[in-house]
């Protein structure tokens, strides 16, 4: 079970959310007609349970589920962000076993890794959740640097 506390208006993140930023009240549990929650903007994204509503941030629980996830080792967070974002997104375009093209989804997860020292490189590690039509059986991606991991 992953638990992800949300700043609601501060946008901070113990997991950092790219694609999927909450903001606003208690605007934020109300869904749509398609019954995913008004900030996926209608893109597939994975369930979750609000397991705590406080003023300013949510506590959810979200189940195990396969993202696909890559790392890039540097010190600018925006130059591996948009590596590692490329890297996934030709997964998604049909880099894989398949050539199979797989819908985005929300959210984006980001993690870092601080290096050991001042001037040390850091591991910025980025996630795709993989569509619920994917989740038992996810194409294996054609570059080594990308993986498909359960989360």
């Amino acid at each position: 079970l992953l638990l992800l506390f949300v700043m609601k208006s501060a946008c901070v993140f113990v997991v950092v959310l790219l694609s999927c930023v909450m903001v606003g009240t208690s605007e934020a549990q109300v869904e749509t007609d398609s019954g995913s929650p008004w900030f996926y903007h209608g893109i597939e994204g994975p369930d979750f349970q609000t397991l705590q509503n406080g003023n300013n941030y949510d506590i959810r629980g979200y189940p195990k589920s396969f993202w696909s996830a890559t790392t890039v080792t540097g010190k600018n967070m925006d130059e591996a962000g948009s590596e590692a974002f490329m890297r996934l997104f030709r997964y998604i375009s049909g880099a894989n076993e398949r050539n199979q093209k797989i819908e985005m989804t929300v959210p984006v997860l980001a993690s870092v890794q601080p290096g050991q020292g001042p001037f040390c490189k850091e591991n910025f590690t980025y996630h795709f959740y993989l569509p619920r039509e994917f989740q038992k059986d996810p194409p294996k991606p054609t570059d080594p640097r990308v993986t498909n991991v359960e989360v």
